[in-house]
């Protein structure tokens, strides 16, 4: 797919999940060119991204860090590594195709989590248009969800902050990010 196709799919299909650091991107499940399914794909404007670093770039420069002397060495370089060698990214030309993701629980339902439980944790329990509960947990990652078998996150009705319900406890899905230049 092109970035305008995948752009005019994503601005169409999924719903925007306003970040401070991304800017506002999409959740969508994607397909690439060679048939892997990847079911959880957080599409972001690359210019934030970009700006960022050079934020960050400017910031350790400036601080002095990248001052031989500086009693944290390596500390640049590490800074640097983090923005191009860490987290899992996806070409927009390796996508054949998007749906709708089934582990992306919605914007309204994500806003009724009031926060950490306890500390790095955040636990609540999903309540499923069925009326069945089940407990949910993360210590960071708020952007995809597993999902008990034969359920979509679509179907999360409602949110008990802080409670959990019983075991199993399902957690933040791994993800990977697809940057596009025009995504605005």
């Amino acid at each position: 797919m092109d970035e305008s196709t995948i752009i005019s799919w994503v601005k169409l299909n999924a719903e925007p999940l306003p970040s401070d650091i991304e800017g506002t991107c999409y959740r969508a499940a994607a397909k690439l060119i060679d048939g892997t399914p990847l079911p959880c794909v957080l599409f972001a404007p690359s210019e934030q991204r970009v700006q960022l670093a050079l934020r960050r770039f400017e910031q350790s420069r400036t601080s002095g860090i990248t001052d031989p002397n500086n009693i944290v060495p390596g500390f640049y370089p590490r800074i640097v590594s983090g923005f191009v060698c860490g987290g899992n990214q996806v070409n927009h030309y390796d996508i054949a195709s998007l749906e709708k993701s089934p582990h992306a629980i919605p914007l309204a339902r994500l806003r009724e989590i009031q926060g950490e439980t306890s500390m790095s944790w955040t636990a609540f329990a999903a309540v499923m248009d069925d009326g069945k509960e089940f407990s949910f947990g993360t210590s960071f990652l708020m952007e995809f969800f597993s999902m008990p078998p034969g359920y979509t996150a679509n179907q999360i009705q409602k949110i008990i902050p802080h409670r959990n319900v019983e075991k199993p406890i399902y957690r933040e899905r791994p993800f990977f990010k697809c940057f596009l230049e025009n995504l605005h």
